[in-house]
């Protein structure tokens, strides 16, 4: 992946010293017309997408030009809370550069079955270049993607994908690509401020950083002065080599550890692999399968399995659908319930009816359960309201 040093555009970066604490990586896909359809609108808005990128670490602060074509084209945007947002444009051929992200990362043999090249990802998500790939391009890099993160989590002709449900929770934790793509990504930010310095060069028009600081301070609130610094913009450079099968290897890597910027994935994977369910298999004949059955139906097995939905914490959305703001509310619902309350409601979201509830619960009606369902409702309705 390439990244591309804002020293070609400006003299300094703002920075906000806070942007990641309580605060995760947030990606929202913005539909882009095809380069046939390049307008002086549609490139201002490209161009204030890019740059929007560009300056992620600016958290709140933008450039008012780039946030007044942003807030055109991704409506709500003044209101989120979230500093780390980071805008993808998606073309009409349902391409992003972080499909192109993706398969940098795939190996050789698979690229190659596929008939797909491999070209490096830039890390402003510009469309450049993009809008004539296929229209299958993406789902088809989403698909292998899907088993090559499978092959990592589950190895071994024992645990083929072909052996479970398409709805086991280890088929959808490898199938989710706008999981992985956040994740990756988040990886590629904290190695961009991590690897690069500021840059050391200045051309002769630039002003000194003493000058550019009292100018920034002087026009921000005194009680915010503490948040931000400006310093001279990172270097540009490879943020990690795509042919270097050693690299992809690592990326792939940190991205399932976290890196130390998010939580590991490793615990979760563990517990999906220990703790499976009949569900979890398809109708085909395994050896794993067998292997689970007589583990389960053995006399001294005293299995209890409890599943339990999480909720991510890293929300990639599509500003077309407002799935953001759905799955924003829904979070900030459970916010305000207790425990008892947020496992009823995840149960009732599963599907599941009072009777199948109260069994859970080992009680012996669902009359019990009924009622608080109704008075969750009336929780909820008031809380909407």
């Amino acid at each position: 992946m390439l990244a591309i040093s804002n020293a070609f555009f400006l003299q300094a970066e703002i920075v906000q010293r806070d942007r990641w604490a309580g605060f995760p990586l947030e990606i929202a896909f913005v539909q882009c017309p095809r380069l046939g359809s390049w307008s002086e609108e549609s490139g201002r808005i490209q161009l204030a997408l890019h740059d929007w990128n560009q300056s992620y670490a600016a958290g709140y602060l933008r450039r008012s030009d780039t946030f007044e074509a942003v807030a055109s084209k991704v409506p709500g945007i003044e209101h989120r809370k979230n500093p780390n947002i980071i805008l993808a444009p998606r073309g009409e051929n349902g391409v992003s550069e972080l499909h192109v992200m993706l398969a940098s990362l795939l190996p050789d043999a698979v690229l190659a079955e596929l008939g797909i090249e491999r070209v490096r990802a830039n890390m402003g998500l510009s469309l450049f270049g993009r809008h004539q790939l296929p229209r299958g391009y993406a789902s088809t890099v989403e698909q292998a993607f899907s088993q090559y993160i499978w092959n990592k989590m589950s190895p071994g002709k024992r645990s083929a994908t072909k052996f479970f449900s398409p709805r086991s929770p280890m088929r959808l934790l490898a199938g989710d690509s706008r999981f992985w793509m956040q994740r990756i990504y988040r990886i590629a930010l904290e190695r961009r401020e991590s690897f690069f310095a500021p840059t050391t060069h200045e051309d002769a028009g630039w002003v000194s950083m003493d000058e550019v600081r009292s100018r920034f301070y002087g026009e921000i609130p005194a009680e915010d002065a503490q948040q931000y610094y400006v310093r001279r913009p990172l270097t540009g450079g490879t943020i990690w080599d795509e042919k270097d099968c050693n690299e992809r290897e690592a990326v792939i890597d940190d991205a399932i550890s976290g890196a130390g910027v998010m939580d590991s994935l490793d615990p979760i994977v563990d517990l999906l692999r220990a703790q499976r369910v009949h569900e979890d298999f398809s109708a085909r004949a395994s050896w794993i399968k067998e292997d689970f059955e007589r583990s389960f139906y053995s006399k001294r097995a005293k299995l209890k399995v409890e599943l339990v939905e999480t909720i991510d914490d890293a929300p990639v959305w599509d500003t077309a659908e407002c799935d953001g703001y759905s799955e924003v509310l829904f979070r900030d619902l459970l916010a305000v319930l207790n425990l008892k309350e947020r496992k009823l409601l995840l149960a009732v979201r599963q599907g599941k009816t009072p009777c199948e509830i109260a069994s859970s619960e080992e009680l012996r009606g669902h009359a019990a359960i009924s009622r608080r369902i109704k008075a969750l409702k009336s929780k909820l309705g008031k809380l909407l309201h």
